[in-house]
């Protein structure tokens, strides 16, 4: 189920997409080849299982795990959590469980209260299938992600100011200031545009696709790569943790 968005500016994008692609060691489709996972199970087929559990295309337990947590770390990014639905698969003949697969839950239908999970279904849907508006998600049938403890209030901090940043982006003032010969500095603009940018994403080191590189010293931007890898290994550990944990339950 593909995610829909819930912010369209341009930072926050960069920002949303950068996040889901980097998570991964190497990044996004380059490191297939290079990432080796065990699983620790004595059935044959769990790795096959598990494969079409996670992923759409099915290539690999790798590629598929890899796609699971690239989503995840996309939503993180962007809502703050994920929640994906253990759904198990049973055979028609003998009714006996044969497979799972994990479904995303829309993250705007998701209620967190009194420290559990609910979805808010549509009225209409609700309707239809003769279920309450919102539902419990048993903790035992679904997998929450979050960022690690230390993020958790930083990540939606960034995205707020990624949000403000860009909608100061808007040129149409500018080109009317240099059409009408306003006094308009440009430079000025751009420089306090991309100073703004380092200190939006300075907390877990996000360059913005060195759009400010140019703008800042070497040893500040080797400062914020390092801030920014060791945010990517402490989410991609707590991504980790939270999938091997549904695993074992499932």
């Amino acid at each position: 189920m593909a995610v829909p968005r819930r912010f369209g500016e341009l930072y926050t994008t960069i920002f949303v997409e950068d996040i889901a692609s980097a998570v991964w060691p190497f990044g996004y489709g380059v490191s297939r080849r290079n990432v080796s996972i065990e699983l620790k199970t004595n059935r044959e087929s769990a790795r096959e299982i598990v494969t079409a559990a996670l992923g759409e295309n099915e290539h690999s337990l790798e590629s598929s795990i890899q796609e699971f947590l690239c989503a995840a770390a996309g939503q993180i990014a962007e809502f703050d959590f994920a929640v994906a639905e253990i759904v198990f698969v049973r055979d028609t003949d003998t009714n006996q469980i044969e497979s799972f697969e994990c479904m995303w839950v829309n993250p705007v239908q998701i209620h967190m209260r009194w420290g559990k999970t609910y979805q808010q279904v549509p009225i209409e849907v609700a309707s239809e299938r003769g279920v309450k508006t919102l539902i419990h998600l048993p903790d035992e049938k679904i997998i929450r992600f979050v960022a690690p403890p230390r993020f958790r209030k930083t990540i939606p901090k960034v995205r707020g100011s990624l949000r403000i940043i860009s909608d100061f982006r808007n040129t149409s003032f500018a080109l009317t200031a240099l059409q009408t010969n306003l006094p308009f500095d440009w430079t000025m603009h751009e420089l306090t545009m991309m100073l703004a940018l380092a200190e939006a994403g300075k907390p877990i080191g996000f360059a913005s696709r060195g759009m400010f590189n140019k703008h800042v010293t070497t040893p500040y931007w080797i400062r914020m790569r390092l801030f920014h890898e060791r945010f990517l290994i402490e989410l991609r550990k707590t991504l980790l943790d939270a999938l091997n944990d549904a695993l074992r339950r499932t």
